[in-house]
């Protein structure tokens, strides 16, 4: 089979799935390319080109895992985020743009910092934190998880990086007794349990554990906002990414739990993604 009657079978499977790709033509490229070891330009400068059964067999293969709707960055085992390339796998979310806000938030509160001390709650990944690490090279990194699943994820990838981040495995601050921090940023699971969105598109494969959080959402953040300040300096930033729905209720609870200048801040699509409070006592 040609390359180019391969990417048309395979732009027909995906439109005639169970749940459509909404861009088959896309997703067929970067599969070929993956069994192909190219960039997508040579599908396109070589159409005519034969592949051999083997190639062929893997490409229809990974192509049935897309039509059941398995995320192409799962697929890859890749994904990039703030111009830097990410080991993913299903122990991890799957890291996305509107979370690049939190990021930009986060080096605007740092910069001014000689040796910041930054941590990451929920790391997954590892995405926050060595986007925040390959800014801010002097800042002293520190990343939680509780699955060792996903921590071994995230320190793979900051070694691939060569960003110094330190990793510990537990429950949010549980492993960081007398621990504190410059700034403390997550990306908590904050969907409601039982939203019909966990059973769609890319979320079906997600690990629940990092995508849902009780009956409202906000179980975890309730648990960050009610430990951070303990482990937060004098001046010092909690930020978190929510739902676009929550910001008036992830506001109260940092209000309840004594931060002050609580400020939202709006994703690339304009929604109310990131809220953040800082600590002025003690």
């Amino acid at each position: 089979m040609q390359i180019q009657e391969a990417l048309q079978q395979a732009k027909i499977k995906l439109l005639t799935a169970k749940q459509p790709s909404d861009s088959p033509s896309l997703d067929a490229e970067i599969l070929l390319s993956l069994i192909l070891k190219k960039d997508r330009t040579y599908l396109y400068t070589w159409p005519e080109n034969e592949l051999s059964s083997k190639k062929e067999k893997a490409f229809f293969l990974l192509l049935e895992k897309r039509k059941k709707g398995e995320p192409i960055a799962y697929l890859t085992q890749h994904r990039e985020f703030w111009g830097l390339n990410f080991k993913v796998n299903e122990h991890t979310l799957i890291p996305r743009a509107d979370s690049e806000t939190l990021v930009e938030t986060a080096l605007v509160k740092i910069k001014p910092l000689l040796s910041p001390k930054v941590l990451d709650l929920g790391t997954g990944s590892g995405a926050l934190i060595c986007a925040i690490k390959s800014e801010i090279p002097h800042a002293i990194a520190v990343a939680t998880d509780l699955q060792k699943e996903a921590l071994a994820i995230a320190n793979e990838n900051a070694q691939t990086l060569q960003l110094d981040i330190s990793f510990k495995q537990g429950s949010w601050f549980e492993p960081l007794k007398g621990d504190k921090f410059d700034l403390i940023v997550s990306n908590p699971p904050y969907i409601e349990e039982t939203d019909p969105h966990l059973q769609q598109g890319d979320l079906r494969f997600e690990p629940l554990s990092a995508l849902a959080s009780g009956k409202t959402g906000l179980d975890d953040i309730n648990i960050i906002a009610k430990t951070a300040k303990t482990h937060l300096n004098y001046q010092a930033w909690l930020i978190l990414e929510h739902g676009y729905n929550q910001a008036e209720a992830v506001k109260n609870i940092l209000k309840e739990n004594g931060f002050q200048n609580i400020e939202t801040i709006k994703d690339y699509h304009q929604h109310p993604r990131i809220t953040l409070g800082q600590k002025l006592d003690g």
